[in-house]
């Protein structure tokens, strides 16, 4: 396997994100990774796979409402969904709310 060199990317070619999450986690109140704030860099990363780590298989509401959330909250690009509705209906959803180049990753039967 080739593996390719890594870039230094200037900070102005960065893409900050925010972080949305619908799932409750163990060990802690469930609010604490409900929402990320738009950041960037190795803390803000390292943030949202601490919540990950600890997410349980229960949502905390629709995906509808998760997405309606972020919309609200003008979070309409770089957006990074993992859901497990199916992969018609996510995008349904997604378009509705008008979230701009998102990246699905449906654990859904198509």
């Amino acid at each position: 396997m080739k593996l390719s060199k890594l870039r230094y990317l200037h900070p102005s070619q960065l893409t900050s994100y925010d972080f949305y999450a619908n799932f409750t986690t163990l060990g802690v109140a469930h609010t604490h990774w409900s929402y990320i704030p738009r950041g960037l860099g190795m803390a803000h990363m390292q943030k949202i796979l601490e919540g990950l780590g600890r997410a349980t298989y229960m949502p905390k509401e629709t995906l509808a409402s998760l997405l309606h959330r972020a919309a609200k909250n003008g979070s309409t690009q770089g957006v990074i969904l993992i859901t497990a509705q199916e992969k018609q209906q996510a995008y349904t959803l997604v378009n509705q709310y008008k979230i701009n180049h998102p990246i699905i990753l449906c654990g859904g039967v198509d």
